[in-house]
């Protein structure tokens, strides 16, 4: 009896095709390059499969990674847009005269800003050089006596914590103003009432209703402002 093979009987070759398989599929995951590649090879010289098969597995592995990265593009890309407000942008309450020095105050007995902060326009950001994204206003703020030596402000969007608001007239301005009340009676001394004003330029990158919070040892306090609009140069 011949030691050889039978005629017609192929080996099992299960173990290979599965092995093509677990190549194509690491190939998008760990080695993306060397793998696939070695899996693709592997796929060509089978026989287990016709063409359209074929076709189907390399292009299915592929899938598995665009499709997802698609889909995530597709989703950071609307959510840099201005969606409908989750939170009421409420107005502030009326703004009263503090100081005969500068105009009305919106705000509290420490701190508050000029004017009433809701139907703000702010100029495009190409008032503020060509690489500037943040368009940008003037806005007076004021600190009273009461409120301590230094008081900072923050601002962002009342929805979206990361869409900031930020201070001053460089290209890129700057995540807070520190209103230091020394600083202030150098300057220009103290105002009737026991205030001081701190010239400022508010800015941002899209319209929408913002918060501004002062904050200090003594207090803790928040505004909004409703930029309506970016593009008109004040």
């Amino acid at each position: 009896m011949s030691d050889s093979p039978r005629e017609g009987i192929r080996p099992n070759t299960g173990g290979g095709d599965m092995f093509t398989v677990l190549l194509l599929s690491i190939g998008n995951f760990v080695l993306p390059v060397v793998s696939y590649i070695g899996g693709a090879v592997r796929l060509a010289q089978s026989n287990r499969w016709n063409k359209i098969q074929r076709a189907l597995l390399l292009l299915m592995f592929p899938a598995m990674f665009i499709v997802p990265a698609v889909a995530f593009m597709s989703l950071k890309t609307n959510s840099s847009s201005t969606p409908p407000s989750k939170v009421e942008c409420k107005p502030n309450s009326p703004a009263t005269a503090v100081s005969t020095d500068f105009g009305p105050l919106t705000g509290s007995s420490h701190a508050g800003m000029v004017g009433d902060g809701w139907n703000y326009t702010i100029a495009s950001p190409s008032a503020f050089g060509k690489q500037s994204k943040w368009g940008g206003n003037k806005l007076m703020l004021a600190v009273h006596e009461s409120a301590g030596p230094t008081v900072t402000v923050t601002g962002h969007h009342i929805d979206f914590p990361k869409v900031e608001l930020r201070f001053g007239s460089d290209p890129e301005p700057a995540r807070e103003r520190v209103l230091r009340v020394a600083d202030a009676e150098k300057l220009d001394g103290k105002r009737d009432g026991g205030w001081y004003d701190f010239p400022n330029m508010v800015r941002a990158k899209q319209a929408g209703c913002y918060q501004l919070r002062f904050k200090s040892d003594r207090f803790d306090e928040t505004l909004t402002l409703r930029i309506v609009s970016i593009g008109d140069n004040q």
